[in-house]
Parts: C-alpha cells; sequence; structure tokens
C-alpha cells in the first residue's frame, strides 16, 4: 500500500495537470501563430503582444483582445503582476504596456475591464508608483489630471502609470497619443 501511494505521488508530481497546458487554455487560433507569445498562469492564458505594428491605443488594444474572446490582463493580485512582469522581461519587452484597468467614467475611481472597481472593499492591491492613480495628490490645491484615465505597467520599473488616452478628434489627426504594446488574457470559458 505505502509502494502504491509513493508511486502515484512520483506519477502526479512527474506529468503536470493537462489543464496547464497553452493547447487546453489559449484561443485556438492564438496558438497556430508564431506572432503569439503565449503563457498559462493560475489556469488563464495571458498573451504578450509584441512588435511595433502590434501596439495600439487603449480601445484598440481592448477590441483586439475581445476579438479572440478576452480582455485586456487585469494583474489583481501581487502574484499575478509579477508574473506578467517575469514574463515580459523574459520576452524582452521593456516598454510600457496596456493592462485593463482605467478611470475613464469617473477620475480616481479605477475599474477593471471585468467590471469589478480596483478598491473592492478590503481586496486592494495596486502597484501604482508614488505620484500616479491612487498615490496621486488630490483636493483643491492638487494638479489637475482629469484626462490620465489608462493604466500601463512598466516592467523595468515594476510600477503602473495612468496616462492620458482620450479620443478626440485633435489627438487622432495628429497622432499625439502614444500607441503601446498590451497583455491580453483568456480563461477557457472566455476562449470556448
Amino acid at each position: 500500500m505505502f509502494v502504491i501511494a509513493i508511486l502515484a505521488t512520483v506519477l502526479i508530481c512527474t506529468f503536470p495537470s493537462r489543464a496547464e497546458t497553452v493547447e487546453d487554455v489559449c484561443p485556438e487560433d492564438l496558438i497556430n501563430s508564431t506572432l503569439n507569445h503565449l503563457k498559462i498562469f493560475n489556469g488563464t492564458c495571458y498573451q504578450f503582444v509584441k512588435g511595433d505594428d502590434a501596439r495600439k491605443q487603449y480601445w484598440e488594444a481592448k477590441d483586439k483582445c475581445k476579438s479572440n474572446s478576452g480582455q485586456l490582463a487585469m494583474p489583481k493580485t501581487e502574484e499575478i503582476n509579477q508574473f506578467l512582469v517575469d514574463s515580459l522581461l523574459e520576452f524582452d519587452i521593456e516598454d510600457e504596456v496596456f493592462i485593463g484597468l482605467d478611470d475613464i467614467r469617473r477620475e480616481g475611481r479605477f475599474r477593471w475591464v471585468d467590471g469589478s472597481y480596483l478598491k473592492d472593499g478590503n481586496k486592494f492591491f495596486h502597484n501604482f508608483a508614488g505620484g500616479a492613480g491612487v498615490n496621486r495628490q488630490r483636493g483643491p490645491f492638487a494638479p489637475r489630471d482629469n484626462f490620465n484615465d489608462c493604466v500601463v505597467l512598466k516592467p523595468v520599473k515594476n510600477e503602473w502609470y495612468d496616462l492620458d488616452c482620450r479620443r478626440d478628434a485633435l489627438r487622432l489627426l495628429f497622432s499625439w497619443e502614444k500607441n503601446r504594446l498590451f497583455i491580453c488574457e483568456y480563461t477557457k470559458d472566455d476562449s470556448d
């Protein structure tokens, strides 16, 4: 009986769960493309979009993720955030990337792309740099920044920053908004 228990433990430890493979979790059309950098973490497929021609504005990045039944990545925990940073650096992506967090609807009230809020009761993780996002000075004498609405992750600094991402005609005409790389996430339910 003892030998069977040891053998079962060895087999379980030797052969990882099939559910943690790219083929099982990621959308099929992403798996077959050599342009995609895919990794699995905690049952979620992450697509690290890389290349100068892949750069998008915030709403374009959101739409691109949605087109494959996903959404912009949501690093809601320190572990997920660190996984994303480590993966970006592993893929030689040092530029800032869009994540699925913004305060477009109401300044200072950050909301994830799944509709949940950054501050959700006592559950609250953020990685904003000092002076950015929730760390920004507020009040009557604070500088106004009503247009810094979309959040990026800077992997080299392992910090988040909120940036201007308005869609007004002048910005589109003169390309004032910098296009950025982004990370999409997919769960098995999303990609079915």
